[in-house]
């Protein structure tokens, strides 16, 4: 179990919120994912407790999956179109 500790810190601390940045177009998406990512991890550990499962990684983590799952998909599919900035001519 202790070796699957970076897949499983990369999975609650990130990849929620990795998605959402990506989504919202943030410059520091990596910052920004680590930041979306904390309520979302909070939450679903909270309503969890809220619903008296036992709070385990086994019942917590396919919640995340889920999560993450819905904001990939929400990213792919409702993504803004890039910004197109008109090229500057060139000036002697």
């Amino acid at each position: 179990m202790l070796v699957l500790l970076p897949v499983f810190l990369l999975l609650g601390l990130f990849l929620p919120g990795f998605f959402v940045a990506r989504c919202l177009r943030q410059s520091l998406w990596g910052a920004s994912a680590y930041v979306i990512s904390l309520p979302i991890l909070f939450h679903c550990v909270f309503w969890l407790g809220i619903a008296g499962v036992p709070i385990k990684l086994w019942t917590v983590l396919p919640l995340l999956i889920a999560v993450s799952g819905a904001a990939a998909w929400v990213q792919r599919k409702f993504v803004l179109p890039a910004q197109k900035t008109p090229a500057t001519p060139w000036t002697w």
